[in-house]
């Protein structure tokens, strides 16, 4: 084919973000135009790189906003052009996903394409709620059915019921993808064909997300229950004996934020250190990065201070990017850590000292419990004399309480701005505001006064956005944050005892 395109045939798995596969990852972080389903986690959409295309085509439950044939002509007009695309499909894109179809089409067009697997919503699910689809003692066979199938070639059901139902008999698993409406239907012909009807049953809905539910019963008195607990797609059944084994091996459920879905907006490359320990505890996190840190393009001013390096008694520092914007241009200039000489090193809380520790530098002080401006001025006055020169590297916008304490006190303050914090644009984080607008979002997470100030921008410039979260809850790092996010009208629930990540997350859990 012309043109050096290629289709790529993505699994996005069951929909816990983590459960994608990192070659999945690599091929959305190089694609140029990416279709998805609905069953496709949006967030994986953040992945992309800006500018990227992102179709939406649907297909959910008898909701085709698309039709097959339109999907894979745009497939094929994009790889023509020489376009790098991504179909991505949810779960495993050949497992009832039409992903082989999609693959016909391509190598008939004579397209170049691969297919990268993914988690199966067959295995993945049932685990998230503690049912194995094996089990040594409970069943040695598994078998997986569309809950929708087409008529066979005589127009009849392709589906062996009957062999079906005596494999249930023998303790094997049958798992019934996306046939939650057809649930009594399949039943009345598992019992018709022979099944036990006191076998262990479950229905799964939202699997591997944090509003995931399940309903425990028998193959006899299944429908019923699902009828009463209105649930809703996407689905799954599971039928077999290894559904008994969900009370001892409920490892997802039974984590202290499972339920919750918690919004992180800190930038791009920080949001780990919070996302991380949230979902570790059960937590469906979003990633909102609605700011972005960016250095500052003239950093002439930071390079004359650095020169004089010697002269300042103490260079304190108050974010860990402070820290790193610093030292990256110290590097650029001079190529050698050890030319760091002179000054003694401070550090506003925690993260700021674990930033120095990891370019091998020692904190010498940072306060004791008061993580903000005002504990680090308290710190130093007890620390030291008020003679001689400091040197504040931070943020271009940012409060004036230290240096301004320090100079009352006699210091020689020089303030040298090394990053800027700006607005992260909409279309960069499109995937995470698509994962709101669906389901919503139980908390959002405010780590700085910047993040508040630029979330309420986003809030005001996507009236769908605020709308959804008009009931959320928000949590704050300290004090400080907790006074400007109040200040543009969001109320904070909770704040963080210590202005530290881990406080945060003890706020959260101690809150949920």
């Amino acid at each position: 084919m012309e043109g050096g395109g290629k289709v790529y045939l993505v699994g996005a798995g069951p929909g816990d973000p983590g459960l994608l596969t990192l070659r999945g990852r690599e091929i959305l972080q190089r694609a140029d135009v990416i279709l998805y389903d609905a069953l496709a986690n949006p967030v994986l959409l953040d992945f992309a790189p800006a500018g990227a295309v992102k179709i939406h085509v649907g297909k959910r439950a008898g909701q085709h906003l698309m039709p097959q044939s339109e999907i894979q002509a745009i497939l094929g007009r994009y790889a023509r052009e020489g376009k790098t695309v991504v179909r991505l499909k949810g779960g495993d894109p050949v497992l009832f996903g039409r992903g082989a179809e999609e693959a016909e089409f391509l190598a008939d067009q004579e397209i170049p394409f691969e297919i990268v697997p993914g988690v199966p919503s067959a295995f993945a699910v049932p685990i998230y709620s503690g049912i194995p689809v094996t089990h040594r003692e409970l069943a040695s066979s598994v078998t997986i059915v569309t809950g929708h199938s087409r008529p066979g070639p005589d127009g009849g059901d392709p589906i062996d019921w009957a062999g079906l139902a005596r494999s249930i008999c023998k303790r094997g698993t049958l798992v019934v993808l996306m046939g939650l409406k057809s649930l009594p239907a399949i039943v009345a012909r598992l019992l018709q064909e022979g099944a036990p009807a006191d076998t262990p049953a479950a229905t799964v809905v939202s699997g591997t997300y944090a509003h995931q539910r399940r309903v425990i019963g028998t193959l006899e008195s299944l429908p019923q229950l699902v009828a009463e607990a209105e649930l809703q797609p996407p689905a799954l059944t599971i039928f077999g004996h290894v559904v008994q084994s969900w009370g001892r091996l409920d490892w997802f459920q039974s984590k202290p934020l499972f339920g919750r879905r918690i919004v992180v907006t800190r930038p791009k490359d920080q949001a780990a250190s919070l996302a991380a320990p949230l979902r570790e505890l059960g937590a469906e996190v979003i990633e909102l990065p609605v700011i972005a840190i960016h250095p500052l393009p003239d950093a002439e001013p930071l390079r004359a201070a650095m020169e004089h390096i010697a002269q300042y008694r103490w260079v304190l520092f108050t974010s860990p990017n402070g820290v790193r914007h610093f030292l990256r241009t110290f590097l650029d200039r001079w190529g050698d850590i050890r030319r760091l000489q002179g000054p003694r090193l401070a550090a506003i809380g925690p993260g700021t000292a674990a930033e120095l520790v990891a370019y091998h530098l020692p904190c010498d002080l940072q306060p004791e419990t008061t993580y903000q401006q005002e504990g680090l001025l308290e710190a130093l006055t007890r620390e030291s004399d008020a003679s001689g020169s400091i040197l504040i590297p931070r943020a271009r916008e940012a409060r004036t309480v230290l240096p301004d304490g320090l100079r009352e006190l006699g210091w020689t303050v020089d303030v040298v701005a090394v990053y800027e914090t700006v607005g992260t644009p909409p279309e960069e984080i499109e995937g995470a505001i698509q994962a709101i607008q669906r389901n919503g979002a139980d908390w959002v997470t405010l780590t700085s006064s910047s993040t508040a100030e630029r979330f309420v921008q986003l809030l005001q410039s996507n009236k769908g956005l605020m709308q959804v979260l008009g009931g959320v809850r928000y949590a704050s790092i300290g004090p400080i944050t907790t006074k400007t996010a109040e200040g543009f009208g969001l109320p904070i629930a909770v704040e963080a005892k210590s202005s530290t990540i881990e406080g945060l997350v003890e706020a959260l859990v101690k809150e949920s």
